[in-house]
């Protein structure tokens, strides 16, 4: 079963809002969820992106990161810094969720 903390409305529903990851190097970093794309599914899966802004000097490399946020709690995501955008590290988070078969439930 899927926690529904990895909902993809869960995160729609907090756009804009920020969440606290602990980088690399053990400081914090605030980080602001930009977008949240839309969902699909095929072959018994569903999945969906998120993707965040940090300031330039955060210390997110490639892995999986402790992330607090006062709506949706505490988390591990796995980011993957994506680029810059407007002097900011942006980084994404990709979700691929298996779909249960309910008659078998």
């Amino acid at each position: 079963m899927t926690s529904p903390q990895f909902e993809r409305d869960n995160f729609a529903g907090v756009i804009g809002s920020t969440f606290t990851v602990k980088d690399a190097s053990n400081g914090t970093a605030e980080l602001v969820l930009t977008r949240v794309s839309e969902l699909h599914e095929s072959s018994g899966c569903r999945g969906f992106s998120v993707e965040f802004l940090a300031p330039e000097n955060c210390n997110v490399d490639q892995g999986l990161y402790d992330i607090e946020h006062t709506t949706l709690g505490n988390m591990q995501l796995f980011l993957v810094p994506v680029g810059m955008k407007n002097g900011q590290l942006e980084l994404q988070s990709i979700f691929n969720l298996l779909i249960e078969d309910e008659t078998n439930a």
